[in-house]
């Protein structure tokens, strides 16, 4: 098991790494209502066979980050939320109309469509756990690197005071 500090370091890194997945949503354009965001949870499990940090979202997190392929109708109720939320129509007629206009065309192109780009602000929609990864991974290696040391730290001490009350 972990020491303290070492297990302090490592939810240190799933705190910034849960910030740094919020800060990807947002310049993916995926911030409508902040409801995805704030559902952003990074879980530190420990283990015999190590640690692992989990992050977990809505369920839609995972189609937008995987993108959908094209050949199916998505749920229109959903869209029609969307429409609305935006605020891109008002009038329950005109949400409809738009929300199946938007569902036939990532029936037609998957998602994300090519209408969809407009709104991220970094030129992407989806990957965006892989691209927090891939961003931070000398941060993540210097905190895995900073909790092993201090783990190592406490056992060897611990070690050493064994050893001086035997010694006594």
């Amino acid at each position: 098991m972990l020491s303290e500090k070492a297990r302090n370091i490592i939810q240190e890194l799933a705190d910034y790494l849960a910030g740094q997945v919020g800060l990807e949503l947002v310049q993916q354009g995926h911030n409508n209502t902040g409801t995805l965001i704030e559902s952003v949870r990074m879980t530190v499990t420990e283990s015999l066979e190590g640690v692992v940090i989990e992050c977990s979202t809505l369920d839609y997190g995972t189609y937008l980050d995987t993108g959908r392929r094209p050949g199916k109708m998505p749920p229109i109720d959903a869209l029609k939320k969307w429409v609305e939320q935006r605020g891109i129509a008002s009038e329950q007629r005109e949400i409809q109309s738009i929300a199946f206009a938007i569902g036939k065309a990532i029936e037609r192109e998957g998602s994300p469509t090519r209408g969809a780009y407009k709104f991220s602000k970094n030129g992407r929609r989806t990957n965006w756990i892989n691209e927090v990864l891939a961003g931070n991974e000398e941060i993540i290696a210097e905190k895995i690197d900073a909790a092993l040391t201090a783990d190592y730290e406490v056992k060897i001490n611990n070690i050493l005071i064994d050893v001086e009350k035997l010694i006594k």
